[in-house]
């Protein structure tokens, strides 16, 4: 991007993806699905169906973490799906429990901090600390 002149970082083809990663980085995921409506070309379509579906993954699983149950309205929402069927379909695959308007995420939230070897982890990190001190 350094090399590139201010009239090439202009051109939408190139300012797109560089606003799409700065949304990413920054976790603006909302304005990330947002941008599936204004691609500036039809070669970008099957770029931002992958974008958009890993987005909606990082937000289901943050969901599924930070709350216990979530409204259909809500998730369809949060997920910007286009309807509350889809919401469904969603939420059936990755096996969250849908009664009436409401979603329930307890199986799945118990399940993800299980995973955590937190101990290895820690000794991991001690162990590159006092590597990166004897390099230091």
């Amino acid at each position: 991007m350094e090399l590139l002149s201010e009239a090439e970082r202009s051109i939408e083809a190139v300012a797109f993806p560089v606003r799409l990663e700065q949304f990413l980085m920054v976790g603006a995921f909302n304005q990330v699905l947002a941008a599936k409506t204004a691609i500036p070309a039809p070669c970008f379509t099957f770029f931002m169906t992958s974008v958009v579906e890993t987005v909606r993954e990082s937000i289901a699983e943050c969901s599924a973490v930070a709350y216990k149950e979530l409204s259909l309205a809500s998730a369809q929402e949060l997920l910007m799906l286009d309807s509350p069927a889809d919401v469904v379909k969603f939420a059936s695959a990755h096996s969250w429990h849908v009664e009436g308007e409401t979603i329930s995420f307890a199986a799945a939230a118990g399940a993800k901090s299980a995973e955590l070897p937190s101990m290895r982890v820690i000794s991991e990190c001690l162990n590159y600390a006092t590597e990166l001190e004897r390099i230091v």
